[in-house]
């Protein structure tokens, strides 16, 4: 089964990640996890299965589904998922019980293996495989709540909206925060919730 054919979502509102053929058919039947319904789901990876519990350490991509239960990032071996109604996540880090909102976004770098994730106005850095004790780094705190997150892997570079009046859209490297640009700012309208950067290759 060619992965990059399969569009993996997730539905919120049942608690289930779905998969689909590019088509819209089904390609799996819906799975859902032991603890916690995800809230984000992300897959990249680059041709092979994996060897065995989202461990597999060869080559620049990790091939796990990584998975944002509001509380914890997780993996989930690829193959043990297609096989399975149910399966518990390996999770590599948990939000400290200190901490009382959640993570309500989440961004993939696929080659030096972070994880971008937002609570609020603070957006953060974790690595992946890590234990799940491991610290967060901060990367920004923002004047306003940051409602959408992308990254694009050809400039690398993360892009964020955040929620002023009128809405406006920076980007950063991740490995230089100090540094933003705003690229634009809406004359009118709502905050968006939902941007994805199309990378282009020169």
């Amino acid at each position: 089964m060619p992965r990059q054919d399969i569009l993996i979502a997730t539905d919120v509102w049942e608690g289930v990640v779905k998969f689909y053929y590019k088509n819209g058919s089904e390609a799996l039947k819906p799975r859902s996890f032991e603890n916690e319904a995800p809230y984000g789901v992300c897959i990249y990876d680059k041709t092979a299965q994996p060897q065995g519990g989202g461990q597999e350490d060869a080559g620049l991509y990790h091939r796990a589904i990584v998975i944002n239960t509001g509380r914890k990032l997780c993996l989930v071996d690829i193959r043990a998922i297609s096989n399975r109604g149910n399966y518990s996540a390996s999770c590599f880090y948990e939000l400290p019980a200190s901490e009382p909102d959640n993570i309500t976004l989440m961004e993939l770098n696929m080659h030096e293996r972070h994880v971008y994730f937002v609570i609020g106005t603070f957006m953060y850095r974790v690595a992946i495989d890590a234990a799940s004790t491991q610290s967060r780094y901060l990367l920004i705190e923002s004047s306003y709540n940051i409602t959408a997150l992308s990254w694009d892997y050809a400039d690398e570079a993360l892009y964020y909206i955040i929620s002023s009046s009128p809405p406006q859209i920076w980007d950063m490297d991740p490995n230089d925060p100090q540094h933003v640009t705003m690229v634009h700012q809406a004359k009118t309208g709502e905050n968006p919730h939902n941007m994805v950067v199309v990378p282009h290759l020169q």
